[in-house]
């Protein structure tokens, strides 16, 4: 639960990776908001302390510092992140990349989304882009959309994502439309009788 006037505490199940780097940027960002960051790096490193929660406290205890490391919170941080690294399985993050299709309720944004994250574990580098463009068409839920993007082979993929973006958009505001007709039909055809 989110305090006033802090954080919570970084939740240590599931992928504690991503709950790192999420916990990180939300305490990056307290740091600022506070102006904690312009204090000493010791008063920092207590706030990261104060705020990380008791497990992550039994995980900072097993940490071993040199002397001129105490008290830094780059340092700190650096161990954090050591700890959290994933083992990562690159044939197995490939695949979840690879075989990842837009989910029935899933905007195209948020499947992009989802694909960006996925693809930053593949270690694709030039290539991450295009075979986020590929996987993209090749996964989308609608027939018609995918149709659209195969039609123009230029098209890279900030242009696909921003044509992929629009016809979602008109299509959701034909929905609404049609919704608001029906109910006028509906509304005059009983006034009628």
């Amino acid at each position: 639960m989110n305090d006033y006037r802090g954080l919570a505490p970084m939740d240590m199940s599931g992928n504690l990776h991503e709950n790192w780097k999420f916990w990180k940027q939300k305490f990056n960002t307290y740091l600022k908001a506070t102006e904690i960051c312009k204090q000493s790096e010791e008063t920092q490193c207590a706030q990261l302390l104060q705020y990380i929660g008791d497990e992550a406290i039994h995980i900072y205890n097993t940490f071993k510092f040199e002397k001129d490391e105490v008290d830094k919170i780059n340092k700190l941080i650096e161990k954090f992140e050591e700890y959290f690294k994933p083992k990562n399985n690159l044939v197995l993050e490939r695949h979840k990349f690879f075989t990842r299709k837009q989910m029935q309720e899933e905007t195209i944004l948020q499947y992009v989304t989802d694909l960006k994250n996925k693809a930053s574990t593949c270690a694709f580098g030039d290539l991450t882009d295009s075979l986020i463009h590929s996987i993209m068409i090749c996964g989308l839920k609608s027939d018609n959309i995918r149709e659209k993007l195969l039609q123009d082979d230029t098209l890279n993929f900030e242009k696909a994502l921003k044509l992929c973006l629009s016809i979602e958009e008109s299509k959701q505001q034909s929905v609404e439309i049609s919704t608001s007709t029906a109910n006028i039909d509906g509304v005059s055809t009983r006034k009628l009788e």
